[in-house]
């Protein structure tokens, strides 16, 4: 692969793994585990992942920037063909916010590179020069269509076609190109209206209310494990229950739910959810218990909490 497009192949990967995508990428950094799901490989015959991604691509096993396109794109689309027509389709709306995400930061390289090409050939021809004709570009944003005027083509009319003579001056071309100010904000809206944050029912909500199965189990037990691997130091104090003997007995009165992310893991394991909703009360029991018995601002667990 050239050094520039490898370099490129890096900046989409790490756009993929951006802090503010990590609401939406968080099912897709490491490989499916077969052993929650036993039928995946008979579906995916080719499993990717963004780990595997970045290491294909620093072992030097993409030829070309296309290759590793493909591999990207086949992640997404693996998880919507694997869940389209199960219970855990709220995966199949996270793939397709991924992939818009991808074609972004695959428009931002391309439209790079482009500019760069496109500078370096303007570079080249000024360097010819010559009786090029000169172009004049206008933009106008209250335009709704593309004109285009030429002298030349005024005077071919009215001598019947004919060239000009050679002696004469080369015309100018003037051109007035619409910046399709109303086509922006049709595409836009319609956007905004193919988002999953414009549906009438939030996704958080409609999931949280399907009944646990061994499906979302373990995407409960991937969500477990990605926020221990993004939060290693904040999640060793939330680990294990209270036993400081200092505070235990405080904290019992005054906490009345208490809850550790081992204690999570240990339903999980005995299946003891119902439903999705419970794991994510108890979750964000862990960090809410922490705020409100850590109540002043002094308090040196609040902003661990709120992390």
């Amino acid at each position: 692969m050239d050094p520039e497009d490898l370099e490129n192949c890096r900046e989409i990967h790490a756009g993929l793994m951006a802090k503010e995508r990590n609401t939406i990428n968080y099912l897709f950094l490491e490989p499916v585990d077969a052993t929650y799901f036993p039928d995946y490989p008979n579906v995916i015959k080719k499993p990717m992942d963004l780990r595997t991604l970045k290491e294909n691509l620093e072992a030097g096993k993409y030829t070309s920037k296309e290759e590793f396109y493909a591999d990207t794109q086949l992640i997404f689309d693996n998880a919507i063909t694997f869940n389209k027509d199960r219970d855990s389709k709220f995966v199949v709306d996270l793939a397709k916010r991924m992939i818009r995400a991808f074609d972004r930061l695959k428009k931002k390289i391309e439209a790079a590179i482009a500019k760069k090409n496109g500078g370096e050939e303007t570079s080249a021809a000024s360097a010819v020069g010559g009786g090029a004709k000169k172009l004049k570009l206008k933009l106008k944003r209250s335009s709704s269509v593309l004109t285009a005027t030429s002298s030349n083509e005024e005077a071919s009319t009215r001598t019947g076609g004919d060239d000009p003579p050679p002696n004469k001056k080369a015309k100018k071309v003037k051109l007035k190109l619409s910046l399709g100010k109303t086509a922006n904000k049709a595409e836009s809206k319609s956007s905004r209206s193919n988002s999953p944050a414009s549906t009438n029912t939030p996704l958080v909500e409609t999931v949280g209310e399907a009944p646990m199965n061994a499906t979302r189990r373990a995407q409960c037990y991937k969500i477990m494990a990605s926020f221990k691997r993004r939060q290693p130091t904040n999640c060793k104090y939330f680990l294990k229950p209270v036993s400081d003997p200092m505070i235990v007995k405080d904290y019992k009165e005054k906490i009345l739910n208490p809850v550790d992310l081992g204690a999570i893991t240990s339903k999980l394991d005995k299946n003891q959810y119902s439903t999705v909703a419970e794991f994510v009360l108890d979750l964000r029991r862990v960090c809410s218990n922490c705020l409100q018995y850590n109540t002043t601002i002094n308090d040196s667990f609040r902003p661990v909490a709120t992390e």
